[in-house]
């Protein structure tokens, strides 16, 4: 599996002075799965020698992304979609829509950074 990015990338170019939102000891974990997501919609098409930066800075945002779902408050408390606290109640959002959500959000990094580089190209 390609790691489309470096923590240095990342830090340095990405972050561009801002704090990482993505700890050292969790974006080699967050890195494979972004470029895996990244390898599913490319159909494979990013030669692993050399690619554009827009790879990288799309690998980044999934990285992310990706670890604000995990982390959230809300993923923490395993989908409760709303709660009620006068006559307490609480809704819960199921798994299959939370799963759906966050494909839409990767589809839209993905297609936002490589809609014009060809990397999305399916045909022969």
């Amino acid at each position: 599996m390609t790691a489309y990015v470096t923590y240095k990338f990342y830090t340095d170019e990405y972050c561009c002075g801002r704090t990482a939102a993505v700890p050292l000891c969790d974006f080699e974990h967050y890195v494979l799965l972004a470029g895996a997501e990244i390898d599913k919609y490319t159909f494979g098409n990013i030669p692993k020698e050399s690619y554009s930066e827009a790879v990288s800075y799309c690998c980044c945002e999934l990285i992310e992304k990706m670890y604000r779902l995990d982390t959230s408050e809300s993923a923490q408390k395993e989908g409760i979609a709303s709660e009620s606290v006068t006559g307490w109640s609480q809704s819960y959002e199921s798994g299959e829509a939370r799963q759906n959500a966050a494909q839409s959000a990767y589809r839209g990094i993905i297609h936002k950074w490589l809609c014009n580089t060809g990397y999305l190209y399916a045909g022969v």
